[in-house]
C-alpha cells in the first residue's frame, strides 16, 4: 500500500441557499468592495490515506463523500490527489 493525500472539496449544488455566502457577499460590498459579483464557500478536507493507487485512493474519497463529508441532495462534491 502506498500514502496518498486526497482533497475532497464540497459545494451547494446551483439553486440552493448559501447564507454563509451572502453574508460575506453583502459583508464585502459594505467595506466597498464593490466589483465582487458573487461569493460560493466551499468546504475542503484533506485526508491522508493508505490506497493501492491513486485510483483507489480517489474512490476512497467519494466513497466518504457519499456516506459522510457530503449532502448528496444539496451539495456536489469534487476528490482528486494532491501533493
Amino acid at each position: 500500500m502506498k500514502s496518498f493525500k486526497i482533497q475532497v472539496r464540497v459545494q451547494f449544488k446551483d439553486g440552493i441557499l448559501d447564507p454563509q455566502a451572502e453574508a460575506i457577499q453583502s459583508a464585502l460590498k459594505k467595506l466597498q468592495f464593490k466589483s465582487v459579483q458573487n461569493v460560493r464557500c466551499d468546504k475542503a478536507f484533506l485526508i491522508s490515506l493508505e490506497a493501492e493507487s491513486e485510483t483507489a485512493a480517489q474512490d476512497l474519497g467519494r466513497k466518504m463523500a457519499n456516506q459522510l463529508l457530503a449532502n448528496v441532495v444539496m451539495e456536489n462534491f469534487e476528490v482528486e490527489v494532491v501533493t
